[in-house]
């Protein structure tokens, strides 16, 4: 979509930058009653852009989980999705800065919220088979091209589990051979 090259664009410029972009998405979805699905999912693509830059900074994962934290206790089975990315973006970010992240979810106020972010962080999403476990191992391997991609399809109920293999850097190309 445009608005999210433009949020791109955006955070990638040397004057406006990924943390105002990050802390602008992440003040909507904390103001927001409904769930914020689409703009956590940008806030996801964000941290896996400039996640080292990001993460490092611990107003910003808190800020970040005082946003997600308090949708957490009303997702039903029916939000799958923003449970989904909520999730991955918890074991990216624990990937990337587990000290801050714990620092962080020390210092939140409210006990409920706490322990819905720890048990989305510790049990995962229980609306598909991967588990942190395997998450934070994906997210480790996302950069090594022979590791398998796994993706997640489909939105709701209708998900399926696809797995693709990155193409070797050097692959071999039949070569022709003129005829004699």
């Amino acid at each position: 979509m445009s608005s999210d090259r433009l949020l791109m664009f955006f955070a990638k410029h040397q004057r406006v930058g990924a943390e105002t972009v990050a802390r602008h998405l992440l003040s909507f979805i904390q103001k927001s009653e409904a769930l914020p699905t689409r703009q956590l999912a940008l806030v996801h693509m964000l941290v896996g852009d400039f996640g080292r830059y990001l993460c490092v900074q611990k107003e910003l994962v808190q800020q970040m989980l005082e946003s997600i934290g308090p949708h957490l206790p009303k997702i039903t089975e029916d939000d799958a999705v923003f449970r989904h990315s909520a999730a991955e973006l918890l074991v990216l970010v624990q990937h990337l800065q587990p000290r801050v992240l714990q620092a962080c979810m020390h210092d939140i106020s409210d006990e409920k919220v706490r322990k819905a972010l720890r048990d989305l962080l510790t049990k995962g999403d229980k609306t598909d088979n991967l588990s942190p476990k395997k998450m934070r191992r994906d997210a480790a391997n996302r950069d090594d091209p022979r590791s398998p991609a796994v993706t997640l399809n489909g939105t709701g109920g209708g998900q399926q589990l696809v797995v693709s293999r990155a193409m070797p850097e050097k692959a071999e190309l039949p070569r022709d051979t003129p005829e004699s």
